[in-house]
């Protein structure tokens, strides 16, 4: 016979060494399988000799006895029918960046909470710029305040910092506010309610200029059942919060006192009593007391650099230095400004009338009179002070200089005749008058 290339082959497979092959298992269901899950085990019968791992079969167990995700990841969802967690309702730019510091505002605050620490506003200003990289000021938590008022107490307290050795001074304190069946020693989840509800207040506001905006329209739509904007309503165009008056605490001031007060204070720290400073009213007390003050004013003072000099010399003295404290403590803003101009005007007028009489003219231009002053004082002095003393002078001495007005332009013009000897006299009855 002729060698055949596939004869070994089927020698092979036909050699009694090899082991039969099985016949496959049937995974076809039968007609009197009675569900599916008997059909399953049929299936992986062929693999029952395989091991069962224990460790993975206990991991199974413990992941099934798990609550479902939905359920365990519910507080996630917001649970108001009124959708306002729905990301059709956005926010305004200027609502979201305020919920964001709000929100890191309930972080700090919360932080210092638990650890029994008191948080200042400084510290919560510091804290809030750092998170968010925006700058955090009291008009900030103002909003915050009118906003959500019942997520924060706010109070001044009086702080002494001995580390810094400065005085005492008030500090604002923020300190949460939680309900009273809320441990906030728990998760986080706390802050995230606080945090959705505080959206949601945002989300209200906004609501109420879309309702007037679909009232300009003469549109009437259910808040609880809006779902989006209206297409033409700019959410950016709804104006910021406006803070209330009532938002923040007052800051009381330290150490407030009346003009009565400060005075006794004054006249007590040198040494002053009430009846020196009023020496005319003294004038009417009976010739007793009179006598003995005679003889306790009549001493000397026999130590110190005052040695020599009488008591009551001294005692007038004190008087009247603490009659002019008095009166400079109590005197108005404007009277001060106007003696700090009277003090200067005799340089001013000894410039203008060497500057005019030097020129040989009648008059000088306005610009040039100015540019003269400030290169010619003794001291800095600005355009606008140099203008302030020459309006000053032309009310106070019309009769010296005034200010001419022509089309070519204005001028100053003054009294060549008038000596300034006579000028620092009138200057001085003035600051005189003014002082008393």
């Amino acid at each position: 016979t002729k060698h055949s290339p596939h004869r070994p082959l089927m020698s092979m497979m036909a050699s009694p060494l090899l082991p039969p092959i099985k016949s496959p298992v049937s995974i076809t269901p039968n007609k009197d399988s009675k569900s599916a899950l008997t059909y399953r085990r049929r299936l992986f019968d062929v693999y029952e000799d395989v091991a069962e791992s224990p460790q993975k079969s206990a991991a199974d167990k413990k992941d099934a006895k798990k609550s479902p995700a939905f359920e365990r990841f519910a507080y996630l969802v917001d649970k108001r029918e009124d959708n306002h967690a729905s990301g059709s309702l956005v926010l305004p730019q200027k609502f979201k960046l305020l919920a964001e510091v709000f929100k890191s505002m309930d972080t700090v605050v919360s932080m210092h909470y638990k650890r029994q620490e008191i948080c200042t506003f400084d510290k919560l200003k510091d804290s809030v710029e750092r998170m968010t990289a925006k700058k955090f000021d009291t008009k900030r938590l103002a909003q915050i305040q009118t906003v959500f008022g019942t997520g924060f107490k706010l109070k001044y307290e009086l702080f002494s910092s001995y580390a810094e050795r400065r005085k005492p001074s008030y500090q604002l304190i923020i300190t949460p506010v939680y309900d009273s069946d809320v441990d906030i020693r728990t998760n986080s989840i706390h802050l995230l309610e606080r945090y959705q509800r505080f959206v949601a207040k945002l989300v209200d506001i906004t609501k109420g200029h879309h309702k007037k905006y679909l009232k300009a329209l003469g549109l009437n739509v259910d808040d609880k059942e809006l779902v989006r904007w209206h297409p033409k309503f700019r959410v950016d165009s709804v104006p910021d919060v406006t803070p209330d008056d009532n938002a923040l605490p007052t800051e009381p001031r330290l150490g407030e006192k009346t003009a009565e007060q400060v005075l006794a204070n004054t006249r007590q720290r040198l040494g002053i009593s009430s009846t020196t400073v009023t020496a005319d009213d003294d004038k009417d007390n009976d010739t007793n007391s009179n006598d003995n003050k005679t003889s306790d004013t009549n001493q000397k003072i026999t130590k110190g650099l005052l040695k020599g000099i009488s008591m009551d010399l001294l005692n007038k003295i004190r008087a009247k230095e603490a009659a002019n404290l008095a009166k400079e403590m109590t005197r108005k803003p404007e009277v001060e400004t106007e003696l700090r101009i009277l003090r200067s005007l005799p340089e001013f007028i000894r410039i203008i009338h060497s500057y005019i009489v030097g020129s040989k003219k009648l008059a000088v231009p306005y610009d040039q009179l100015i540019d003269k002053l400030i290169t010619s004082f003794t001291s800095s002095l600005s355009i606008l002070r140099a203008k302030e003393h020459v309006s000053y002078l032309c009310r106070f001495m019309p009769d010296w200089i005034c200010q001419l007005e022509v089309k070519k332009g204005n001028y100053i013009k003054i009294n060549k005749e008038t000596t300034l000897s006579a000028l620092d006299q009138r200057i001085k009855t003035k600051v005189n008058r003014l002082k008393d």
